[in-house]
């Protein structure tokens, strides 16, 4: 069966194989990540944990449009003009560093004006801030997707990872401070980027500004900017319920929403890892057929929402029991806000889901008005919300604004309608199965 389907869908081995090590990356890091990111929050408690998270939020904030919507079309190019990767990758690297730059600069600036008398915040945002410089680097993971070679950085960051889950594990034991746990995590991230650049060189790929040509730039930007504007507002949306709760209600009010936060958007990996790996798919598949397309969008949003639903109803009922056996008892009030948060994961699932197709069909403006739709929503949303309901009412704000965002925006307008009614038939999961048993038939009769 399965040698069938490898006939039917030659490059069907090459997608499993790179989901698999995209899996394992994620499952591996998620594991060791949770245990790890609850052990430093029971360590430094609801208020350092809480600041902590504000940095990281703040950071988030600031640095969405570093990588300048790139991320797609890069990828997308590198596929197309496989002859030019030297170039593209450079190009996109400079573009990067230079936007790093810009927003480390932006980042100095602003935070004595949210946070006025805050040395100790200043002073984390000085030195996590760092990252947004140097991660330019990573455009180099551009050229391992499109080429599906997963493989080499998840070894390379698993890795790492792991002997910093040590050295972490080290400074708990030993009593050490925030500021410590800031600075492991930008040494790791800078030896990440040298390893980076280690592996493509071995690679017979070079990373140079030399490479880089500003006609490149001017063709890579035209296409991506307004991916740029979106890519923001949807990291406003994700993370500006995070800095409006720091402003309105302090920083150990953070800390408890980031600990639901963190086991509700723990999830996001699995529909990130599975769009990226079938996107060259999806691609090919509309270039053979329009009916292939839409199938393949149809069973893939089928599956997003049945696995999203599989971990809401779970969730759901678990939310107090989880928060207490992880984070104890200084947590305990985020045990509502995850049973109320865990069901944006389905927008999200099925967001992720739509923005391939944003993609495929060339609509960076739908995917920019959609993002600015959501982004609103949950300011406007939290800024009323959080008042009268504190952190419930930011939970309540993010999974009403991921629907506004990730689904109802579909419907009202014409070229987008298409994906909203295949979003609204992927409630109806289980057509996915008899589509399966379709095809499984086919390739038996084929046989």
């Amino acid at each position: 069966m399965l040698q069938k389907l490898y006939i039917l869908y030659p490059n069907l081995k090459d997608i499993l194989h790179n989901s698999g090590w995209l899996f394992f990356d994620k499952i591996f890091r998620m594991g060791m990540g949770m245990f790890l990111g609850v052990w430093i929050a029971r360590y430094l408690g609801p208020d350092s944990y809480g600041k902590l998270n504000y940095v990281i939020a703040y950071i988030a904030l600031i640095g969405s449009f570093t990588n300048l919507g790139l991320d797609g079309v890069v990828v997308r190019e590198l596929i197309k003009e496989k002859a030019q990767k030297q170039e593209i990758i450079s190009t996109s690297f400079l573009l990067q560093l230079i936007a790093g730059v810009f927003a480390y600069g932006g980042a100095i600036l602003l935070i004595p004006i949210l946070r006025p008398d805050e040395s100790d915040l200043f002073w984390m945002v000085f030195l996590v801030g760092l990252t947004l410089i140097f991660r330019s680097v990573g455009v180099i993971k551009y050229w391992y997707e499109a080429q599906v070679l997963s493989k080499y950085f998840v070894w390379l960051e698993n890795g790492l990872f792991f002997v910093f889950s040590g050295v972490r594990i080290l400074l708990i034991l030993n009593g050490f401070g925030v500021f410590a746990f800031i600075w492991v995590g930008l040494i790791e991230s800078f030896i990440s980027l040298f390893g980076y650049s280690l592996l493509y060189k071995y690679h017979d790929g070079s990373l140079s500004v030399l490479h880089a040509n500003w006609k490149r730039a001017q063709t890579l930007l035209r296409d991506s900017w307004m991916l740029l504007l979106s890519g923001l507002a949807v990291i406003v949306y994700m993370r500006i319920d995070q800095i409006m709760i720091g402003q309105m209600m302090g920083d150990e009010a953070v800390g408890v929403y980031t600990a639901a936060v963190k086991i509700s958007e723990v999830w996001y990996f699995i529909p990130m890892t599975i769009a990226s790996s079938i996107f060259p798919a999806i691609l090919k598949a509309k270039e053979f057929s329009q009916k292939l397309y839409l199938e393949r969008l149809s069973l893939l949003h089928s599956f997003m929402f049945l696995l999203a639903l599989m971990i809401a109803i779970p969730m759901t009922f678990l939310s107090d029991p989880i928060i207490q056996m992880f984070f104890g008892e200084k947590f305990s009030e985020a045990g509502v806000i995850l049973a109320i948060h865990i069901w944006a994961g389905i927008f999200v699932f099925l967001g992720v889901a739509s923005s391939r197709y944003y993609l495929t069909e060339n609509l960076p403006k739908g995917e920019l008005y959609k993002s600015i739709s959501g982004c609103l929503a949950n300011i406007v949303l939290n800024y009323f919300l959080i008042p009268l309901y504190g952190i419930k009412g930011a939970a309540i704000a993010t999974v009403i604004s991921q629907f506004i965002a990730s689904t109802l925006f579909n419907l009202f307008f014409k070229r987008t309608r298409e994906i909203f009614f295949i979003q609204l038939e992927s409630i109806l999961f289980w057509r996915m199965f008899s589509r399966l048993n379709q095809l499984r038939n086919r390739l038996l009769k084929d046989g």
